[in-house]
Formats: C-alpha cells, sequence, structure tokens
C-alpha cells in the first residue's frame, strides 16, 4: 500500500473516532450528505474521518457517502469489540481484521444455522465471483494495521463478525464461535468493509478488546480503554505512511 494512496478512516461513535481530527494537517470539514467528513494530511497523505453512527446500515450508508466524497483509495474501520471464546483474545488486546462477516444474514432453521451461500442469495457479483457474507481485508492494509498494532499492545489477526443483536450470553457466544471461528463481534465492520468492496477501496479495521463475549456484564466493560489502544494504531498507521 503505498503513501500516496488516501485513506477514509470510519468509526461508529464519536469516543471510537477520538482525536484522530486533531492529527489532520490542513483540516476541513466537508458534508457527505447528512454526516461530517474532516479532511486532511497525515505524513502528506489524504485522509479523510467519519462518524458513522453504530449498526450496519449507519455503518454502510456513511461509508458510501464519504467514499463518493473524497474519493479514497482506501477504508479503516476502527472501534471497540468483544472477544469470542477461543480466541486468544483478552481484555486490552488488539484485534486486525484478515476478513468480515456478516453473522446474522441466513436463515435459521430447526437443523441450525444457514448462510447466504448455502441457501443461494449473494449480496454482490464481483469479477471474481459472487460475494456472500465474507468480506476480506485488503493483505497489505492488515498487515501494516498489525504492525501498529503491535507496537501499542498485544495484538493479533483475525475473523471478524458483525451482527445486529449484540451476544449476551454464554451460549449464544459459543455458537458464534463454533459456527464461524471468528476472534471478535461487532455492529458495523462487515458493512463497511462490503461498501468498500463496491466502490473498489482497499479495506483494513482494527478494535480494541473491551469485554470477552457472553454472560452481559456492562459495568466490567472498558470501552474509552479499547477505543484509545485501536485509535493509536490508527494515528501509528497513518503516520508511518500505512
Amino acid at each position: 500500500m503505498s503513501s500516496r494512496l488516501s485513506v477514509l478512516v470510519v468509526a461508529a461513535t464519536t469516543g471510537e473516532l477520538g482525536d484522530l481530527a486533531g492529527r489532520l494537517s490542513g483540516r476541513a470539514t466537508r458534508a457527505a450528505g447528512p454526516w461530517t467528513v474532516d479532511v486532511g494530511r497525515v505524513a502528506g497523505r489524504p485522509v479523510g474521518l467519519v462518524v458513522t453512527g453504530v449498526g450496519k446500515v449507519n455503518a454502510g450508508a456513511a461509508t458510501a457517502a464519504a467514499l463518493a466524497l473524497t474519493g479514497a483509495d482506501a477504508v479503516v474501520a476502527v472501534g471497540v469489540a468483544g472477544a469470542l471464546p477461543g480466541s486468544g483474545l483478552g481484555v486490552g488486546h488488539l484485534a486486525v481484521a484478515t476478513c468480515e462477516t456478516y453473522g446474522d444474514e441466513g436463515v435459521e432453521t430447526e437443523e441450525g444455522f444457514l448462510p447466504l451461500d448455502r441457501i443461494g442469495l449473494a449480496l454482490g457479483a464481483f469479477d471474481d465471483g459472487p460475494a456472500y457474507d465474507r468480506w476480506p481485508a485488503d493483505p497489505a492494509v492488515a498487515d501494516r494495521l498489525l504492525r501498529a498494532a503491535r507496537t501499542v499492545g498485544p495484538a493479533r489477526p483475525g475473523l471478524f463478525v458483525t451482527v445486529s443483536t449484540v451476544t449476551g450470553t454464554d451460549a449464544r457466544a459459543m455458537e458464534l464461535a463454533g459456527r464461524l471461528g471468528a476472534c471478535c463481534e461487532n455492529m458495523e465492520g462487515a458493512a463497511v468493509a462490503h461498501v468498500a468492496r463496491l466502490y473498489g477501496a482497499a479495506f483494513g479495521e482494527v478494535r480494541g478488546v473491551s469485554n470477552p463475549v457472553g454472560r452481559r456484564d456492562r459495568p466490567s466493560w472498558r470501552v474509552d480503554e479499547a477505543a484509545a489502544a485501536a485509535r493509536e494504531t490508527v494515528a501509528r498507521f497513518l503516520e508511518a505512511g500505512g
């Protein structure tokens, strides 16, 4: 990934995006439909920043609007996530996506969950064939994000799963981990990856682990610390020229 390529950084909330706008030189603000995009440069590279709002629809629509505005070559999602059982991730660790997958799209049957490829419903048609629920990260972007993450704290790559309903039981956590082999759960990433693919932009994602996925214990979550670690990873990624 060349340092000349422009990058759009997307986050669901202002808390996850944090102070990244303060690192932009020549900062300006532009409208992309109902969203606001901060644009400027980091280490000479054009960078845009947008807060999408929570959930797949907000994330996908905002990413599309911001890509149409900026024409960015790459999209990097940043935020927090829950670590799934068996992932090897602990609270405060960093996860870098090798691939994003939709966890809810499909059919629930008496025999179990059937994903989109099993029922023949594609979400997109591309030169290399139909796309169903999985959206790979760009290997070069993922590699550079992982290098940056490892300068911030413990980090590992893996498959991310995007859900509409956040997991709040141990049984559901085990089901997701077993069915998908995913390392962490979030609510936006697959939609961002999906839209990036539609626009021909490279995709990458880094998330800080705020909690283990399972029985819900919201007071124990470390959201601010997880967001700060992921945000610092993106800052170092950008400042190193990607």
